[in-house]
Parts: C-alpha cells; structure tokens; sequence
C-alpha cells in the first residue's frame, strides 16, 4: 500500500495474479521473460505507467534485459482485454496481463506475480453517503480504515 497517500481511508482490498499470456501449450517455449530474450517472439506491452507495464521493466531489468531489444517492447495495448487478444488472434506471441483478462480466451497464463490493489479515498471521506452507497455494493459494510503510517 505504499501508493496510498497517508490518512487516506482504505474501501477495499484485493490481489491479482499478472503473469505473461501465452498461446495454449506456449508452443514457442517462451515460458517467461527469458524468453523475451528471443528476438522470433512477439511482445504486446501494456501503456506507460500500467502496473502491468511497470512489472515487466522490473524483471527485465533485474534479467539485465534491454527493452529495445525486446521484439514489439514500443508496441502498445491500452487494456488487458487488449493484450490477450492480440495474443489470441496470433498477432503478439506474449503479452503481461492480468489472470481474469485470459477468462474465456484461447491462452494460457505463467505466473510471473501478485499484486495487492487498493481502492482508497480521500482523507475525510469516511462516512460520504457515496462511499457508504460503494461500501454496500462492494459488501464490506464497514467505514473504511485508514492508511497505516
């Protein structure tokens, strides 16, 4: 939750599995971002500033992997229903997305991390009638907690 602001009144939590999105079988062996390595494979990245997209320069750099040297590294997806897509429909070999994005789709998903997501609001917001309306709809019922320093 390091991206929460301080005092900020936590409404929900939840985690999600990202990982690299695949043909069924990954039958280019691509298997993770080493095979990224590989100038044959095919990647469609995620915008700047995704979280998905920031998950990817983090393995490629602890991988000492240039991303100019990653084959469709420029070429871009504004949604993960996007990506998988394009992966679905043989125009990219991989893509980072999230699990639920590959629900119902002809891909595979490798793990490659969890991610824990907060919806927040603003400090004082605790008990405004639209979060409490949110808070119904989301289940938790509760005020919101917030933020620990």
């Amino acid at each position: 939750m390091e991206d929460v602001p301080p005092a900020a009144a936590v409404i929900s939590t939840w985690e999600r599995t990202l990982g690299l999105v695949v043909a069924p079988g990954d039958p280019l062996a691509i298997g993770g971002v080493e095979g990224l390595r590989r100038r044959e494979v095919r990647l469609v990245n995620r915008q700047q500033g995704s979280a998905s997209r920031r998950l990817l320069d983090e393995l490629l750099a602890v991988r000492s992997i240039d991303p100019d040297a990653v084959t469709g590294y420029h070429r871009e997806a504004r949604s993960h229903a996007a990506a998988v897509a394009a992966v679905a429909a043989g125009a990219a070999d991989c893509a980072v997305c999230s699990l639920s994005a590959c629900s119902g789709q002809p891909v595979e998903l490798i793990p490659l991390a969890t991610q824990t997501l907060v919806l927040a609001a603003a400090a004082g917001l605790g008990e405004d009638a639209r979060l409490t309306a949110l808070r119904a709809v989301l289940g938790t019922g509760s005020p919101p907690s917030p933020v620990p320093e």
